[in-house]
Formats: structure tokens, sequence, C-alpha cells
């Protein structure tokens, strides 16, 4: 009532001769109106924190209804400590309505009642600050508005506010509130208007994640053309600011940045004219951040969503300036969109993949060098869902149109024939869509005789043989015939992959019984004598039904429902292979058996059914998605755990040594004609070695010899070119190296060879380094930690030194960073300074004259990544101390070339200047070459060579 009366008495004070008191009184009324709004805010919270916690109090009462009696002997003090606590907090309604005056209006009322009295005190208020500021905005007052203190009050204490319409049935009642607030908003000055924005964003977006009406305030102010282009500047400067966070922002708060972003995206393409130029500072960096910011994101999703919006806004031809800043990235987006398609492993992924591709915001004509890039999205498209297709039919027929035969032919060559089998499939009656059936035909016939075409392209056939394959015998009305076994795995193994629970357990038999049924084709009593009798018989090793199979179990295992079946067979069935591998006995001395202990001496060779198992987890963990790599590598160490105990078991430790026994009178017995050529004598060095190692207790050595089996496969996978097989294969080494409890002979052993593989893995890895990298170094850094702790690890110390050298001048800047960091590790570990450790390999392996990588070749002649990564590799010896690199004639000739490079302009480096990447490069470049000449003119042997142009270096290097 008090704000309606001063509502309607504010011209009357307004028009005193007294200006100063007039000003001072409509000062106190802003002041007056905030602390009332402040007051308000505060009493609903107390309203609603009292209300949880009666709640809560009544679910307590409720749970000790249900439990009957409580000791009370047995309260614990902490309890008791909260319950104190909580009333000390929510006991002031009862003090309030014990108080004979002067209690607070609301102490009586439930959250229900004051909402409803507040919304209409709210709206009262904010119809008294518009009067007010309307007041003071009108060109014959003299009154002040308020500053932008009281204004910024006022903003947070209405957006607080808005909570009061939560669960309010009317939505006309927010919406008149809100659209209140708006107007009070853009009464503003556009200077009161940014300092508002600029400087509350943050409470803003808090508050926006909590409350849905706040978003609707920013939603109604950015469609208003006044303040429009103001405030989309605003919020795009905030978001991009923080666009590396979304990455790590759970679901609710990374769908509020994606709303923000689209409706940004909707405003410019509202108000092309203001708002175009606001976007064009931050085009780039949003298109290239995204990718960036993706690799590293654990959920790199919303990044991707992102990009969509904006190539959905500003598509169409209406944004010139926004496509000219998309030229200059568009080789690389292009290149980077490619690369995520072909290894992306979901179809969701791929469709989204696609559209980015086929809706990069750019003319035709500027596509035309790159049209190449678009002919496996437009494959995929016409696979996917409605709009794809839409899309990609509209793109096929914007090219058919605009482009000649002489130049579409030839893009269209290498995916001619799914493209015409994708259009063909399209051509489908009701009830399929008739749009795309249409569509589809009248491209072919604007194609005419070209949509024939295809039948000049040579199929691609698959070459099957009946090894490969696994059948089985059925009987049906007393006819046996037999049943090709893959489309039931297929099918079971799709089944499982799924989860769906009606027919897992079906799909887990049916993977069972092909597993049996190659156990029934290969006995394990005729596998000493495995020869080629039937040579159409399936074989067990690299049979990929097999493997499917095993793997679908192996996946099984995680699922609730079946994971004890599973496991169980898994297990049983790696314990029967393992146990004949362990049981091979060798009665003759040679019997010329591929199989027996003799040829194994000569040559190991495990038995047929023995490399399944390794083979079948390389096939489950490449074909498995990252978040099941844990319980893969899990059940790995379960099956070697299950191996080491059966190896050490009484049954086979006799064994070894009846084997031992008889292989020495074996070996005392003479050979007259069993000699080869090239073999020692006896008593010669060659002989004494074999010996000693054909008196190894052949138990270890098959166990030694099955986990080098499952560890080279893992890391021949790492060489793959896929990240997401690369990273299968590390999660493999992972879970049999280092989880579980692996044999320290096994790590010495396979040191160099894992570590190789994963230096590989950081030396391919994408150009924007995924998270999982650091995966890979941190195990890395386990290997040299584990083996060259101890002496018995450091015999194999200096092949490491060469492989991790080798490293220091890569082309790719996560291998040179981590080669650095491991060589200081290993330092470290060793106690010794990094000159001395690193020196003498470095010399040999880079700093050999002519001969080594370093000074082989002048810098000019070599692509920008080589450049950078030889200039990083001499800086970084030479910031060595003592350093490691010697100022001879070639290191002269190489410090010169660097200056150049400082010094030469970019036209000269990069001829042909406006692409990014390149651009890129050359900024990174200089900064190497920087770094060089800072670390050289630190050295003492600078000072005293004067062939290094001292004073020239210094210019060079302060005028950079």
């Amino acid at each position: 009532m008090c704000a309606k009366l001063l509502n309607t008495i504010i011209e009357s004070i307004s028009s005193k001769d007294d200006k100063a008191e007039t000003a001072k009184q409509m000062r106190g009324i802003y002041v007056t109106c905030i602390e009332k709004m402040t007051a308000f805010i505060e009493a609903y919270d107390r309203i609603k924190a009292f209300q949880v916690y009666e709640a809560k109090g009544k679910g307590k009462a409720k749970e000790v209804e249900t439990d009957g009696d409580v000791n009370m002997d047995e309260a614990k003090p902490d309890e008791e400590d909260t319950t104190t606590k909580d009333r000390q907090t929510y006991g002031w309604r009862e003090i309030e309505q014990a108080m004979p005056i002067h209690a607070v209006a609301y102490a009586d009322e439930s959250l229900e009642v004051f909402c409803k009295e507040g919304r209409y005190l709210y709206k009262t208020l904010l119809h008294l600050f518009r009067t007010l500021l309307s007041r003071a905005k009108d060109d014959g007052s003299e009154l002040r508005a308020p500053d932008g203190e009281l204004l910024g009050m006022f903003f947070e204490h209405n957006l607080r506010a808005l909570i009061i319409f939560e669960g309010v049935r009317d939505p006309r009642e927010a919406k008149e509130a809100i659209e209140l607030f708006s107007q009070i908003l853009l009464a503003l000055d556009p200077h009161e208007f940014a300092e508002i924005w600029t400087t509350r964003m943050d409470f803003f977006v808090e508050l926006a994640a909590q409350n849905m009406h706040v978003f609707s305030v920013i939603q109604v102010l950015i469609t208003h053309q006044d303040v429009s282009h103001q405030l989309v500047g605003i919020l795009l400067k905030y978001l991009m600011d923080r666009l590396g966070d979304i990455g790590s922002q759970n679901k609710h708060r990374a769908h509020l940045t994606l709303r923000l972003f689209k409706m940004s995206f909707l405003a410019i393409n509202s108000y092309i004219d203001k708002n175009e130029a606001v976007l064009v500072p931050h085009l780039q960096k949003l298109i290239m951040g995204s990718f960036t910011h993706a690799a590293k994101a654990a959920d790199p999703t919303t990044y991707y969503h992102i990009l969509r919006a904006l190539f959905r806004s500003i598509g169409g031809g209406r944004f010139e300036a926004l496509y000219k800043e998309v030229l200059p990235i568009l080789q690389e987006m292009l290149d980077t969109l490619a690369y995520l398609l072909k290894h992306a492993t979901e179809e969701s992924q791929k469709d989204l993949f696609t559209e980015l591709t086929l809706t990069v915001p750019v003319r035709l004509t500027n596509l035309l060098p790159h049209l190449q890039y678009l002919m496996a999205p437009l494959v995929h498209a016409l696979k996917g869902g409605h709009e794809l297709v839409s899309q990609g039919l509209r793109t096929l027929e914007l090219c058919i149109d605009n482009l000649t035969a002489d130049f579409l032919d030839p893009n269209l060559g290498p995916v001619l024939r799914d493209l015409m089998s994708g259009l063909n499939k399209l051509l489908k009656s009701v009830p399929a869509n008739r749009n795309h059936s249409h569509n589809a035909i009248k491209i072919l016939g604007k194609l005419g005789g070209r949509n024939r075409r295809f039948e000049e392209v040579e199929y691609q056939l698959d070459y099957r043989t009946s090894l490969n394959e696994l059948s089985t015998s059925l009987t049906i009305e007393g006819k046996s015939q037999k049943v090709q076994l893959e489309p039931l795995v297929d099918t079971a193994v799709r089944v499982v992959r799924e989860g769906k629970i009606a027919y897992i357990e079906d799909a887990v038999k049916v993977l069972q019984s092909a597993v049996l049924s190659m156990l029934t084709e290969v006995s394990i009593s005729l596998l000493q004598n495995f020869m080629a009798d039937d040579q159409d018989a399936p074989h067990p090793e690299g049979n990929v039904v097999l493997q499917k199979a095993l793997s679908g179990l192996f996946r099984a295992c995680q699922h609730d429902h079946v994971s004890g079946v599973a496991l169980d067979f898994v297990r049983s069935y790696a314990k029967r292979v393992f146990a004949a591998e362990l049981s091979r006995e060798d009665p003759q001395p040679d019997t010329g058996n591929k199989y027996s202990p003799a040829a194994m001496r000569k040559g190991f060779s495990f038995l047929p059914l023995t490399p399944t198992v390794p083979d079948s987890f390389v096939y489950a963990f490449e074909n498995s998605r990252p978040s099941e790599y844990a319980s893969l590598a899990e059940l790995l160490t379960t099956i070697i755990a299950d191996f080491q105990e059966m190896a050490s078991s009484d049954l086979f430790v006799k064994r070894a040594e009846a084997t031992i026994k008889a292989e020495e009178k074996i070996d005392a017995t003479p050979k007259t004609d069993d000699k080869v050529e090239g073999t020692p004598k006896a008593g010669e060095k060659g002989e004494s070695k074999t010996k000693s190692d054909e008196n190894r207790d052949p138990t270890t050595k098959v166990v030694d010899k099955v986990i080098s089996a499952f560890a080279h496969r893992f890391t021949h996978i790492c060489h793959e070119e896929d990240w997401t097989r690369k990273m299968a294969g590390v999660a493999g080494l992972r879970g049999l190296l280092i989880e579980g409890e692996p044999q320290r002979r096994w790590i010495i052993d396979l040191e160099i060879d894992v570590v190789r593989a994963l230096l590989y893995c950081l030396r391919d890895a994408p150009k924007e380094s995924p998270q999982s990298s650091e995966a890979v170094i941190e195990m890395v850094k386990h290997f040299i930690r584990t083996c060259q702790s101890q002496q018995d690890g450091r015999i194999k110390q200096q092949r490491l030194m060469e492989s991790l050298v080798s490293e220091l001048h890569s082309p790719s800047k996560l291998a040179r960073d981590s080669a650095q960091d491991f060589l200081a590790l290993l330092a470290e570990v060793n106690n010794t300074s990094i000159s001395d450790l690193v020196g003498p390999t470095a010399k040999a392996k880079l700093l050999d004259g002519p001969a080594g990588p370093i000074f082989n070749k002048p810098l000019r002649a070599l692509p920008f990544p080589i450049q950078v990564g030889i200039i990083d590799a001499v800086t970084w010896l030479v910031q060595l101390r003592p350093t490691v690199v010697e100022f001879t004639d070639e290191y002269i000739r190489l410090f010169h070339e660097v200056l150049a490079l400082a010094d030469v302009d970019d036209q000269a480096l990069i001829g042909k200047p406006g692409l990014m990447k390149s651009e890129q490069w050359l900024k990174t470049l200089r900064i190497s070459c920087i770094r060089l000449l800072r670390s050289s003119m630190a050295t003492p042997e600078f000072q005293e060579n004067t062939n290094l142009s001292g004073s020239r270096t210094r210019q060079v290097y302060f005028s950079t």
C-alpha cells in the first residue's frame, strides 16, 4: 500500500522548489525500494529453509515410528550437536511468534501465502522504480538518476526475487513481471546498461542455472533492437573468456551455456546490420577453439553442438564479413572434421560431424578447391536421419546444378558406387518419405547417363577362406546341415553391446556355443599333432568369428544379469587353453612337429588355441568404448592371475621338473647327423648360451612367452592410425603390466618395446592433444621409475636413452616436451645430472656432424614442423648446464640460419598469406628462434666465439 501511495505522489515530490531536498527524498525512495527488496528475499530464504527443515523433521519422525522404540542411551553426540545447531538456526519462528510486539509479519505465514502476497509487492515495487526512473530521465527534470551502484543492487535483488514465481501455474504472471523488469533496464543509459551486464554477468549466469525465469530476462532484452548489439557483445565476450571451461561443466550448466550461445546467434541473425560486426572478432577463435578444447574435454559434445548452432545460424549467404573470416581457417577446419568423421565410433557422432561438414559457412565457390572433403559426408548423409538426408540431397543437387561434369565427376569417382546405392535406397514408396524419394529421382535424372558410371568402378570384394569361418551341425526333421555361425555371433554381440535384457541370456548361450564349436573342431587331444590334414577345417589362429564370440563374452561380464555365467565360462576357457600349453611334453628328441619343445627351443610356437586369448582381448579393446576399458582391464588381470596360479600349482611344478630331467638326458646323447651350418660347436659361447636358455624352467618360460604375446599384440595396435585404437592398446598394456600383480621380470623384459610404442602414441597424437595423452605420459614415467630405480633394470638403459633422445627433435610438441620430462625423471632416478646422462647419447645420435639429424640438411629445406622440432631440441640441449652442444662449425651455421629466420619478412617464408595454419606455424617458428638466440647468448662460449655476430644477435633479439 505504501509503495502504491508513493507511486502516486512522485510527481508532487519532484515539483518542490527545494531541489536538494527533492533529490535527497528521491534517493531515499530508491534506497528504500532496494532495502525492501533485500528484506523480502531474506524473508523468503528463511521461510524456505524452515519449510525444508520441517519436512526433514517429519521424515525422521516417520522413520522412528516405523523402526519402533529408540534407545536414548545410544544417541550419538554428533546428532545432539546437529540438533542444537538446527534449533539455533531454525528456531526464529517460535521466537517471533512468542513476541508480543514488533514480531515480523511473515512469522505465521506459509511459503505459499508469502509468495502470493510477495508477487503483488514485487510488481508494485517495479512500478514504483520505473516511475522514479522515468521521472529522472525526463528532459525537463533536474533530478539525478540513480548511480551505477544502486542500479547494480537493484539488478541483483530483482533477479533473486524472481524465485517467487517458481511453480506458478499461470505463466502470464511471471511474464508480466519479467517484461516490467526488462522495461526498466531498457530505460537505462547505454553506459549504465553495459556496466550492469558486464560486471554482473557471472551473477546472472549462476542464478539462471538455478531459476529458469532469470534466463527469460536476457531473452526479452536481446530481442530489442536498441540494446541487442550491446548485449550480444557483452555475452559473447563473457562466453569466449570461459570457452575452455565448458568441457568440465556438468550437463545442466553446459546446456545453459549452449542456450546462451544459441540465443546470441539468433540475435545476430535477427539484426544482421548491427550484430554481424560483433561476432567477427570472435569467429575464428570460437571455431578453432571449440575443436581444441573438445579434444581435451571429458564430454566434447557441447562444443560440437555450439558449432552446429553457429553454422545453422550464419548460413544462407547473408553474412559476407563472417564468411571472409572463415576462409583463412577453412582448410584446417575441413581437415579436422574429416579426421573426426573418419575416426568417430558412434553413429550420433558421425551424424554430427557430417552435418558440420555439409553446413560449413562459406560460399560454394570457396569450397571448390576442397570439394573432395564433402564426398564422404554426402554418402553418410544419405544413410542418416530425416534432416541429414534432406541436407545431403540439397548439397548434392546444388553441386550438380552449379558444377560441370568434368569438374564434379572426378570428385564423385571414389564414392560413386556408395552414392548411387544411397540414392537408390531412397527410392521407396509410402510410408517412406515422399520428399526424399522425389528429390532422389530428380537428382538421378539430372545426372542422366552419368548415374550408371558406377558400373565402371571396381567392386570391393572381401576375400574369405574356410579357415576363417566357424560352423556347426544343425539337425531338423532328421536332416543334418552345417550352419555358418558368423551371422548368429554378430547378432549376439550386438545384443550384448546394446544390453537388451530380454535376449541377453540367449545371446550369451549363442556365444558360448560358438566357442565350444571351435573346441570341438580342434580337439585338445589332437593339438600336439595339429597338421593340415583337412585344409578346409576352421583354424583357431586369427579366426575372426571366434574373436568376436570371445570378445562378446568379455563384454557380457560387465552386465549384472549374465556376468556370473559369462565370467565363469571365460575363466574356464582360458584355464583350459593355458593348461594345454603348460602340459606339452616331448617324448622324442625331434619329431618334426613345430609345436614340440625341441621346436620351441629353436623358434617358440604356441599351440593353435593359445593365441586366441590375447587376440580376443585385443579385438575386444579395439571395438569397445573408452568407458569400458577399465572393466576389460580388470577381466584381463583376473585371467592373468588365474594363469599364474595355475603355473605355480604342484601339478605343473612337478611336470616342469620331470621335463627338465628328460631334456638333460636328451641333451647328453651325442648328435652326429643333426648339425646345421653356422651352429656353434660344443664348448663355444653360442652353445653355452643356448644350453642356459634350455635349462630354464619350462613353466616359467611358457608364462613369460604368453605375457610377451599379450604385450606385443597390445603394442601392435598402439601403432594404428586411429587415436582410439592407440588408447585401446594403452589400456590393455596398463591392465597387463601395471594393474594387478605383474612380475618384475615381465616389466623389465618388455620395457623397451612398450616405451617405444607409447612414444609413438605421443608422436602420432592429433594436433590438439587429447586428455587421454596424460595417461600415456604417466605410463612411461611408471616404467622409468619401476625399471631404472634398481640395478637389474639398468642393463637396458642405453637403449632407453636412445629412444628418448630421438624424440627431442620430433615435429610433435607433445612428444618433445614429454621426452624432456622423461629424461629429467631418468636423471633423477639415477641420481645424476641431465647433462651427464644425456650428453654422450645426444652427441652420438643428434649432434654427430653432417651424419646427425640436426645438421644434415639446411633448415630452409625442411617443413615448418621439422624446423621447430630441430630448433627446440638444440635449445634444450644448450640450456643444460654444462651445455651439451659444442660450438662447432655446424652449430655456427645452424645459428646463423636461425638468426636469419628470426629477422626475415613473413612473406618470404609463407609466400601466400591468409592461411591461419601457416601464420600459426610462422609464429611458432619465430618463438623457437628467439628462444634459441636467448639460450645461446646466456652461455660463456657465445661471448668467446667471434663468429656468432653478437651485436646483430642482440639487435634481432630485441627488435623481434
